[in-house]
């Protein structure tokens, strides 16, 4: 697996757990909730980091 897909493949990840952590919000899962945004958070930072590290 290249880089790219794999930029594509975290940021997709990292979307999906942000949506999912908004739908637990809504079920008022608060615990659940933190830990997926947190996750996402986590996610997206990593390929962000993967896209500046490629660019250098």
């Amino acid at each position: 697996m290249d880089r790219e897909s794999l930029q594509k493949l975290l940021a997709f990840t990292a979307l999906a757990i942000l949506v999912t952590s908004i739908a637990l919000a809504v079920l008022q899962r608060y615990v659940a909730s933190f830990i997926s945004l947190l996750a996402g958070i986590i996610v997206l930072s990593y390929a962000s980091e993967l896209h500046h590290a490629e660019k250098a």
